[in-house]
Formats: C-alpha cells, sequence, structure tokens
C-alpha cells in the first residue's frame, strides 16, 4: 500500500513537472533548398525583417494562429522576409567574437605601444596586416555560422502546435487553457 501511495505521488509530481517545462508551440523556420529545420521557442531572441524593411529585434513573446508577437508588435507571417538565426551556432559565435576582438585588440596595442616607445614606423604593416586577417576571419565566421533565412515561399514557416488537449469546436487550447483545466 505504501509502495502504491508513492508511486502515485511520484507519477504525479513527474507529471506536473513535464507540463512546465514543455513548449507545445513553436515556430519552425525551413530552408529552402536544404533539408534542415530551426526552432525557435517563446522567449528566444530573434531578429527578423518585414516586407516593408523594418527590423524587429526581441525576444518572441507569443505564438498565434497565423502571426508572432516580438516585443509587443504583431507581425503576420505572410509579412516575414527574412529570419536572422542568431542564437543557434554558440561555439562559432565565441570563436568569432574573440578573433574580431584579438584582431583589433592586437592592432590597438601594437600603435599604442609603438607610440609610448617612440619608434619611427608607428604604424607598423604587420600588425595591421595581423589585426586584418583576424578581424576578416571572425567576420567571415560570424556570417556563415549565424546565417539568414529568406523567405521566398510561405510554407517556410509554420507555427507548429504539439498541445494534444482540444476543446469542444475542434481548436487547440492554448497553454494556460490546459494547465488551468487541470486542476
Amino acid at each position: 500500500m505504501r509502495f502504491t501511495i508513492i508511486a502515485f505521488l511520484l507519477f504525479f509530481a513527474f507529471d506536473s513537472f513535464a507540463q512546465t517545462g514543455f513548449h507545445s508551440k513553436f515556430l519552425a523556420v525551413d530552408r529552402l533548398h536544404r533539408p534542415k529545420r530551426y526552432r525557435i521557442l517563446p522567449g528566444d531572441l530573434m531578429r527578423i525583417k518585414t516586407v516593408d524593411k523594418a527590423i524587429h529585434i526581441g525576444p518572441l513573446n507569443r505564438l498565434l494562429d497565423s502571426s508572432i508577437v516580438i516585443a509587443k508588435d504583431t507581425i503576420p507571417l505572410s509579412e516575414i522576409k527574412t529570419v536572422y538565426l542568431e542564437d543557434k551556432a554558440k561555439g562559432a559565435e565565441i570563436v568569432s567574437d574573440v578573433l574580431i576582438t584579438a584582431g583589433l585588440g592586437y592592432a590597438a596595442i601594437s600603435t599604442t605601444n609603438r607610440i609610448i616607445n617612440d619608434d619611427a614606423p608607428i604604424v607598423h604593416r604587420s600588425a595591421y596586416q595581423f589585426g586584418a586577417v583576424a578581424f576578416g576571419l571572425g567576420m567571415l565566421i560570424k556570417a556563415t555560422f549565424n546565417p539568414k533565412v529568406r523567405i521566398k515561399k510561405t510554407t517556410q514557416l509554420k507555427i507548429i502546435n504539439l498541445s494534444l488537449a482540444v476543446n469542444i469546436e475542434g481548436s487547440a487550447l492554448e497553454d494556460h487553457e490546459v494547465l488551468s483545466s487541470r486542476k
């Protein structure tokens, strides 16, 4: 009897943790000519460009049926022209930031050191060659591993709802409605 009660309590504890930690709605961004799908969850930082060339930057606050809310701006999916994938390659972002900082820092420190030591050519060629190569390599990595996805077809952007709760009319319930109906 004690085992049954403990198992029952553990089941409900894990059930409640699973409900709060699982995102049942996400924005799926598909590449046009590659079999690659990116998931953007509510709360993720995103940057998009719309058809009228306005850039919206901020966290993805809410996913509606055919639109998204970014920092209090409601944007329909049909208006989105480009999605910038910034937070999908953390390692490449760190390497590119280190290379950019090293390139600019080395050139600045070399110039400052030559001014302090009163060396004849203040701007030394090899320091700026190394700085330019490191800076360019960092920018190339940033552009390569943090790509942008151009939206050319309406099927490239989808709001996927994995919620299994359906009300009587047949439309899916919101997450907060599902949690409140279980209480």
